[in-house]
């Protein structure tokens, strides 16, 4: 999931950045955010 959500940000690196009122209402996280969490997840697992 980690490498799909990278792939992800790493295309949308050349778009334009959504505006204080897109993020405001978006109803997902940051993808950052996202990837961090599911390297943690997948991190509890390796275990």
């Amino acid at each position: 999931m980690s490498k799909a959500l990278t792939k992800l940000e790493e295309l949308s690196a050349g778009a334009p950045k959504a505006s204080y009122l897109q993020k405001m209402f978006s109803s997902h996280p940051d993808t950052m955010k996202r990837i961090e969490r599911a390297k943690a997840k997948a991190a509890t697992y390796a275990k």
